[in-house]
């Protein structure tokens, strides 16, 4: 039953005041009253699990039984939302149908009286000098002014039983209005996380489409950070927004449309780039001062050696040779020249250290790092160049690369891992489907909300 058509401006109105069908309002209050009837046996049925002993056994039961109650106390609150909004449906049919025949038998009486008065319009004014009416006009007139007027008195009246009846009906719909907002009024209500949730329900296509891509952007930076090092700012971003994916893989799982698998692999992923980052920042401090503890001890050996290296020339020169080379070469000062020179030169050259050149292999195994891969190259042949050298520099120096390397090689693993054995829609309309066990393990984790009403 839709608007009725009629001249409803001879009320103030654009069109039908009282739109609606009673007979569907009856159907929609049997409904939600059956509704609130089923809440209630289920609520009957669930207390009963909760408070018998005998239906649930196990090592779970007591778990259960409290979930039970704990649902039926929630699904109380439900009921008493359809039980009120029933009832309140089931009284509120009737005053429309009425509003609904009062307003129409109105509208009826208005339009008939406002066709009386629009088909007997007040007679022109008498020009000067015509002639007076004659008795026969003088009773026409007589008899249009009285339609007119009892036309009018009829429109009046026709508005009056308009108003009450619309008054009336306002009056009863704020009544029924304010009980079903009062019923909904209570603690059972969408939180914001509620609200987060169905956003991300309704919008999780497109995120997760998001976060592939920015998980395969991020393994790009670091397969071209195989063959040369991005500038400081790009990796700044590209972490900014690895970051940002992380988020959203939090979003998609914890809302159930998403794995947590994913979301711990991508975290590993950021985490090991940061966490591999500051550590090269440590390894570099560390570096500086492993040169200085080295460079003094590398400049005594190698001062040793050359005081040795000259002490050998005297002794292995020919016998006619020796006096020469004494003089030149193998004397006490001679030899402390020597020493001194290959001290500072060694000294400096420690002190100056450029990091070793690396090959591609080596950038592999270090994480696909390699500035990492260069410390770790130097630091090996420092031990091997230095076998008993004691220094903490240089433990705290081999510390910090061990890590860095260590995240870089897990990060990098982890990721590839993903991207080979997992699934992902990148290339649009086709999709690589991945292994499916592995596929399967990761959807193991995925979270599947309840329908538990908090």
């Amino acid at each position: 039953m839709s608007g009725r058509q009629g001249d409803w401006h001879l009320f103030g109105h654009d069109s039908d005041p009282v739109p609606g069908d009673w007979a569907e309002i009856q159907d929609e209050a049997t409904r939600i009253s059956g509704i609130a009837d089923d809440i209630s046996d289920q609520i009957r049925r669930l207390r009963e699990i909760k408070d018998d002993d005998e239906i649930l056994k196990g090592e779970y039961a007591d778990g259960l039984r409290d979930s039970c109650g704990d649902v039926a106390d929630d699904l109380e609150r439900v009921h008493s939302r359809f039980e009120t909004v029933g009832a309140e449906l089931a009284g509120w049919w009737e005053p429309v149908q009425t509003a609904r025949t009062k307003t129409w038998n109105a509208l009826q009486d208005a339009e008939a009286a406002q066709q009386v008065i629009d088909t007997n319009p007040a007679p022109d004014v008498a020009l000067p000098g015509s002639p007076p009416p004659t008795e026969g006009e003088k009773d026409d007139e007589e008899i249009r002014a009285g339609k007119v007027s009892g036309a009018g008195d009829d429109l009046g009246q026709a508005k009056t039983d308009f108003e009450n009846a619309m008054s009336d009906y306002d009056d009863k719909a704020k009544k029924v209005a304010d009980a079903i907002k009062d019923a909904s009024d209570d603690d059972m209500k969408d939180s914001r996380w509620d609200k987060f949730k169905n956003w991300v329900d309704a919008n999780a296509k497109w995120l997760k489409k998001i976060a592939d891509v920015i998980s395969i952007v991020v393994t790009i930076v670091a397969v071209v950070a195989l063959f040369c090092t991005p500038a400081g700012w790009v990796l700044a971003l590209v972490a900014a927004v690895a970051l940002i994916g992380v988020g959203i893989r939090f979003a998609l799982a914890a809302s159930g449309n998403g794995s947590w698998a994913d979301f711990a692999l991508d975290l590993v992923g950021v985490l090991t780039l940061g966490t591999g980052k500051i550590a090269i920042m440590l390894a570099k401090g560390g570096r500086l001062a492993s040169l200085r503890s080295i460079a003094p001890y590398a400049g005594k050996l190698a001062r040793a050696d050359a005081i040795a290296n000259a002490k050998a020339l005297f002794q292995n020169a020919r016998w006619f040779n020796k006096p020469a080379v004494w003089l030149t070469r193998s004397n006490p000062i001679s030899r402390w020249i020597a020493g001194r020179s290959a001290y500072t030169s060694t000294k400096l050259a420690w002190l100056t250290k450029e990091l070793p050149d690396v090959t591609k292999l080596q950038k592999v195994l270090a994480g696909m790092d390699d500035t990492g891969a260069a410390m770790l190259k130097e630091i090996n042949a420092i031990k091997t160049a230095f076998p008993g050298l004691t220094s903490k520099a240089l433990d705290g120096y081999a510390r910090s690369v061990n890590v860095a390397v260590n995240a870089g090689r897990t990060g990098a693993g982890v990721d590839a891992i993903d991207k080979i054995l997992g699934n992902n829609d990148l290339i649009p309309n086709v999709e690589y489907p991945g292994l499916a066990p592995y596929n399967d393990a990761k959807d193991h984790f995925k979270y599947a909300s309840g329908n538990h009403l908090g």
